[in-house]
């Protein structure tokens, strides 16, 4: 504490002229520094950006290098979309339709109509 009022009394021995030089210095190094700060946190933030888009462009290449069972895979796995498709819009329906049709035939001849 002796420190702090020893330059507090010097500071204040100084005359007004001299206290606003010392004062407006401290305020400039404290923006200097301000802007240093600034200047780094920009880079830093930059480098996490670039450093962003080199994982997700490993991603991407990872999904690149697929084994060769994993390719042959999806393209079977493309071909059988289409039946996939077909056996679960269209085959419920068709089969239902022919299903009817058997069954009314079936009522339709056992209460006599005729063949």
């Amino acid at each position: 504490m002796e420190n702090y009022t020893d330059r507090r009394r010097v500071f204040m021995r100084l005359p007004e002229k001299d206290r606003f030089e010392s004062l407006f210095e401290m305020l400039n190094n404290m923006a200097a520094n301000r802007a240093v700060d600034v200047k780094l946190w920009a880079d830093a933030r930059s480098e996490i950006d670039y450093l962003k888009g080199e994982i997700e462009g490993i991603s991407h290449r990872k999904g690149d290098t697929l084994s060769t069972s994993d390719k042959i895979n999806t393209e079977l796995n493309k071909r059988s979309a289409g039946w996939a498709w077909y056996r679960d819009k269209v085959l419920p329906g068709t089969l239902t339709a022919i299903q009817t049709a058997i069954f009314l035939a079936i009522m339709y001849v056992a209460f006599g109509g005729r063949p």
